[in-house]
């Protein structure tokens, strides 16, 4: 089910380098929850690992060594926040995109530019291991991710 193939339709949201949207984007970045599992530097950090299989770390998003969004377009932003799917088409299982599914384009466009103001941190790629009873029940459609919960073809809200 992880390697299944996720077609959305997106609008690209275009890049911004304005100073007040990187300001913007900090704070998002910061209150929003990005940064409880990316890190404040964006390096990535683990966010669980509950010592009976389950593990979950989060990518880097620096340009540093793993960094994992650095050949993202706008269209490959807006996939990965507001529908968890990553550029290879396949589910960001615990990108919480169902939260900012409903951000406005300034909203999302402000956190994309907060991200690509990080300095480069070398991290370590993300990763996702599950215990197999949590594989089966995800197999069986009794745990979904992300991308399940949301509505794909509702367009974002206006500012």
């Amino acid at each position: 089910k992880l390697q299944r193939r996720i077609d959305v339709r997106v609008v690209p949201v275009p890049f911004t380098r304005d100073p007040a949207a990187v300001k913007l984007g900090r704070e998002l970045y910061e209150k929003r929850g990005c940064a409880q599992c990316h890190g404040e530097d964006g390096a990535g950090r683990v966010v669980i690992d509950d010592g009976r299989g389950l593990y979950v770390r989060a990518s880097n998003l620096t340009p540093g060594a793993n960094g994992a969004v650095a050949t993202y377009t706008e269209g490959d932003w807006v996939r990965a926040l507001r529908h968890g799917v990553n550029q290879a088409g396949h589910a960001l299982m615990f990108m919480p995109c169902e939260e900012y599914n409903r951000l406005t384009d300034a909203e999302l466009a402000a956190i994309v530019a907060y991200v690509k103001s990080l300095p480069a941190v070398d991290g370590e790629p993300a990763a996702l291991r599950l215990p197999f009873h949590l594989k089966v029940l995800y197999g069986l459609g009794l745990m979904q991710d992300a991308t399940e919960k949301i509505d794909h073809r509702k367009p974002p809200p206006q500012a």
